[in-house]
Parts: structure tokens; sequence; C-alpha cells
């Protein structure tokens, strides 16, 4: 913390505020954020469970193991789990779907599955980097292939 007089014309002394470190936004906020900004109606439909002694203090769990946010985008048939992550866990999290017999069932039921990976770029031109996410669909075709 600097202490000094202050530039004004009062001559009070003033204290810098120590600087705050930016708020971390998950991938969650950042898809629901977007998502409302599209006009799709979107709720967080996973949960914190506090668990004794656990590193961290607890665990999120998602709808059926792979849902974060539900939605309904306006003018398309079904709801929408969108599984959201950092955009290098992209595969990781459609083999972890992949691997959910209730994906299965989901999609089964004409409903969809999205996953939105979040990674930073840097626009082309540009200094700073801005949030950017990759989405990609899950279907019953993809479970073929297993």
């Amino acid at each position: 913390m600097v202490i000094g007089i202050d530039p004004g014309k009062t001559g009070a002394i003033c204290a810098d505020k120590p600087k705050r470190k930016a708020k971390k936004t998950s991938p969650t906020q950042r898809s629901l954020a977007a998502l409302k900004k599209e006009g799709v109606i979107a709720h967080i439909v996973e949960k914190w469970q506090a668990i004794p002694g656990h590193p961290g203090g607890g665990v999120r769990i998602d709808a059926w193991g792979f849902g974060d946010i539900l939605a309904a985008f306006p003018g398309e048939p079904g709801a929408v789990l969108i599984q959201t992550t950092s955009g290098p866990n992209l595969a990781a999290r459609r083999t972890k779907v992949l691997g959910i017999p209730e994906a299965k069932v989901w999609l089964e039921c004409g409903n969809r599955i999205l996953l939105e990976g979040w990674r930073k770029l840097k626009p082309r031109g540009q200094k700073v980097a801005k949030w950017s996410s990759k989405r990609e669909f899950v279907t019953l075709e993809d479970f073929s292939s297993i």
C-alpha cells in the first residue's frame, strides 16, 4: 500500500487501495451468459456437494454425470443439456459423455447434448485476448461408433 499526498487540491493524505486480482469466470458462467445473450433460456443444473475433509471442500455434480446447463433454444425442438469445459478438455468431455448410458437415453427421447469448450484467443491484429467458445453436438450416431 502506498501512502502519500492527494494530488487534488485538498492536500489530504490518501492511501492507494491494494490491487485486486481479476475474478476468474468459470466455463459454466461464460456459457450461461453467452446463451442468454443469444436469447436462449438456460439454467445451471450442476450442484455443489460439500464433503467434510475432502480436499477443496467438496465436488460438483452434473445432471446425469454430464449436464452443467439445461437450455431451450427458441424455435428448436427438445431440451439441451450442455457440458461446459475449457477448450483443451473438449475431446475428453466427448469421451466421458459417450460412456454414460443416460446420455444415450437423453438423446433417444428427442433431446440434445451440446459440448462447449472455452479458451482465450487473441484476434488478429489485437493485443488483448478474448474468450471464445467451440460448440459441438453429441448425436446418437456418435454412440454407434463406440
